[in-house]
Parts: C-alpha cells; sequence; structure tokens
C-alpha cells in the first residue's frame, strides 16, 4: 500500500538497465520516504564522487551487491534523470511544486 518516490527511483533504475541488456534485481518496495535527511548517515553510508574503484566495489558489497551489480546499477542513473520533486506531487496528491 505504500509507494515512496525512492521505491520509483529504484524501479526506474533496474528497468533502464533491463532496457539496455543489463542485468534485473529484485527490488524491494514498501519504504517510506524520509521527512528530513541525516548528513552523518549520508557522509558514512553512501558511495561519495571521489571514491577509488576498491572504495566504491567496497561500498556496494556493504549493501549486498556485487561488482557487476554496482556497474549496472551506478549506469542506470546515467541513462536518464528523475527527481522526486518531478512526480511527489501525484503520489502524494499534492501540487507539483515550481522550481
Amino acid at each position: 500500500g505504500v509507494v515512496s518516490c525512492a521505491d520509483i527511483l529504484a524501479v526506474a533504475a533496474r528497468d533502464a538497465s533491463v532496457a539496455v541488456g543489463g542485468p534485473s534485481w529484485t527490488v524491494r518496495l514498501g519504504g517510506r520516504d524520509s521527512p528530513d535527511s541525516n548528513a552523518a548517515e549520508a557522509a558514512t553510508d553512501l558511495p561519495r564522487g571521489n571514491m577509488n574503484l576498491g572504495e566504491l566495489i567496497s561500498n556496494f558489497a556493504n549493501k549486498g551487491f556485487n561488482t557487476r551489480e554496482m556497474v549496472a546499477l551506478s549506469g542506470s542513473h546515467t541513462l536518464g534523470q528523475a527527481r522526486c520533486l518531478r512526480f511527489r506531487g501525484r503520489i502524494y496528491n499534492s501540487p507539483l511544486p515550481i522550481d
């Protein structure tokens, strides 16, 4: 019964990978978008743009991804761009903000 912006982005990334012949994976749905962010957690938990290959492989392995899955997930992010801001209003039945 719950669909979040994060769920939609995860499914879109997976489907983009499949559309270009890459691997597929099961996306766990039902998460809720956080009303706020945690900068300290993001700094230690998410991959950073300045990580080298070994650090990226380790970071993704900590989340259960192998190297092939890491490459597919990273590559699928380059196929298009989506921001929750653009479809959030349809999910939560509120007007879309103007930016």
